[in-house]
């Protein structure tokens, strides 16, 4: 279970917690996330007023069938991932890129690839 300020905001597995967060909070306390809301979430997530899109479920490729599109702003290497932050629309989005090869420059115009799945609605009103 995951608890926040002696309240319980969520219990199931390790990977349910993970992929299927209940609330902003169990969102940002286990891992990075991308938190849609307003008019990005109505966006990215058919029309939903909040949602998740982890970092890690994000791919750069080709322009055909992107999602989205935006300008690298800076890039973290962390070893194993380079996380991006890729400037969209207004929106700031962190994108983690495997390590092996050298990631995109800043300033660079890079196409934004994800599965539907890999948007989860949620609760942002806590």
């Amino acid at each position: 279970g995951v608890m926040n300020h002696g309240r319980l905001e969520q219990i199931g597995t390790p990977r349910e917690i993970y992929d299927t967060p209940a609330t902003r909070f169990v969102a940002e306390f286990v891992g990075a996330a991308n938190l849609l809301e307003g008019e990005a979430a109505r966006r990215f997530a058919d029309g939903a007023t909040c949602a998740l899109l982890r970092p890690e479920r994000i791919r750069v490729g080709a322009e055909q069938g992107a999602r989205a599109a935006g300008i690298v702003a800076d890039s973290q290497y962390f070893g194993s991932f380079v996380r991006l932050r890729v400037q969209v629309d207004g929106t700031s989005l962190a994108v983690d890129l495997g390590g092996a090869g050298a990631p995109p420059a800043n300033g660079t115009r890079v196409h934004l690839h994800w599965d539907a799945s890999a948007i989860h609605r949620l609760d942002c009103g806590v």
